[in-house]
């Protein structure tokens, strides 16, 4: 079941029912004695036969479920393509597309994108090169997306802009056959070239692929960075058990931010709403603290009871707003500064890949059945809810 919470009838104004009487509370929707149907008026105007079950008018007047269903007032989610793959990484937002890597058992990794007005025609895509293994990580600067890939001298870092062009923004010539964790510091890509190969370290390339990558600082040959999250002048790397931070754009050494015992082993996730860090652990926990060089005493907003006794696997944000992805289906919102009264369920009883995220108007996530496809394949769904 999917569901987004909201209030019968806000933001529309007075409205007379076919009785003839009025009412002036806009957050209350008119029953009609003639036909039992729940309707509202705004300005004058009826929004909709039904604001409890129309689509166009879910649970207020102008409320788009955005091509989901209205059921009691709350839109549900829609699904924006159904796709069989081994493996699907995913999604990112830019300003016009949902954008997804796809990898066969047996073939080259794939992006592929569907325009947030809608996928009916089917996804655009462009191949990864081989003989990269696959997809690492996903982000978008809001304009392009970008993938990294491991496994081979033709991995690395690519961009995808609204031309749907896959170009590599770092060299193709074996360099970088580990990168990893890609992010976006306003018009650079910062990634982790990671272990198993050298230059092992975490380096800077321009967005735009117009000046090589250089390195910000080096790393050891033992570290596993799984997280990496940028804010003006500083970033933040988290493996299983420490975050470390240093200042931007080049550092010399990074620095314990978060330890060991601090962090809550282990850590499976990580992000920042621009005034604090947050990260999740195998605790079933969501801790955060403030920006800044060292975290003293970070806070345990959300316990395992509000998680629903299930590891939380991804973290995002928005805005104001987190979205919490647990293994065991859901995905929880919050306003940040307010977590821990403001903490709901926003997606029950899925099977999600990876992280939701959200731009102004809707969220999306990357689901997947709960039985095997067959011959290794998965069948997958890239859905969107309205707000």
């Amino acid at each position: 079941m999917f569901w987004l919470a909201g209030v019968a009838g806000a933001g529309c104004s007075s409205f007379t029912s076919a009785d003839g009487t009025a009412s002036d509370d806009a957050g209350v929707v008119a029953e009609t004695a003639a036909s039992g149907e729940t309707s509202a008026i705004e300005g004058g105007a009826m929004c909709g036969p039904d604001v409890m079950s129309d689509p166009n008018h879910c649970g207020k007047c102008a409320h788009s479920c955005l091509g989901g269903a209205c059921l009691a007032g709350k839109c549900q989610a829609a699904v924006l393509h159904t796709f069989t793959a081994a493996v699907a990484y995913g999604p990112v937002l830019d300003s016009q597309r949902v954008v997804i890597v796809t990898q066969s058992a047996a073939g080259p990794g794939r992006v592929e994108w569907c325009p947030k007005t809608g996928c009916a025609a089917g996804p655009s895509g462009a191949d990864l090169p081989t003989p990269p293994t696959g997809a690492r990580s996903l982000a978008s600067d809001g304009t392009s997306a970008y993938v990294s890939t491991v496994g081979g001298k033709s991995a690395g870092v690519f961009r995808i802009g609204q031309d749907g062009v896959l170009r590599s923004i770092t060299p193709v010539d074996g360099t970088f056959q580990n990168a990893d964790q890609v992010a976006i510091d306003g018009k650079d890509v910062l990634f982790v070239n990671s272990y198993q190969s050298g230059p092992i370290g975490i380096y800077r390339v321009r967005a735009d692929g117009s000046a090589p990558p250089f390195q910000i600082v080096p790393v050891q040959a033992s570290d596993r960075f799984t997280h990496l999250v940028t804010t003006p002048g500083r970033l933040y790397v988290a493996d299983f058990a420490m975050i470390a931070t240093c200042g931007a754009p080049t550092c010399p050494a990074l620095d314990a931010y978060a330890a060991a015992a601090v962090a809550h082993l282990d850590i499976t996730a990580l992000a920042t709403d621009g005034t604090s860090l947050f990260w999740t652990s195998d605790r079933q926990e969501l801790l955060t603290c403030a920006l800044g060089a060292s975290c003293g005493a970070p806070a345990v907003v959300v316990g395992h009871t509000a998680l629903g006794d299930s590891v939380p696997i991804a973290l995002s944000s928005q805005g104001p707003d987190l979205y919490v992805t647990t293994a065991g289906g859901n995905v929880f919102t919050c306003t940040a500064a307010l977590c821990a009264s403001t903490f709901k369920p926003l997606v029950t009883d899925e099977v999600i890949e990876g992280a939701a995220v959200a731009d102004e108007q809707a969220v999306y996530w990357l689901g997947r059945a709960r039985t095997d496809a067959g011959g290794g394949a998965q069948a997958y769904r890239l859905m969107r809810l309205a707000k």
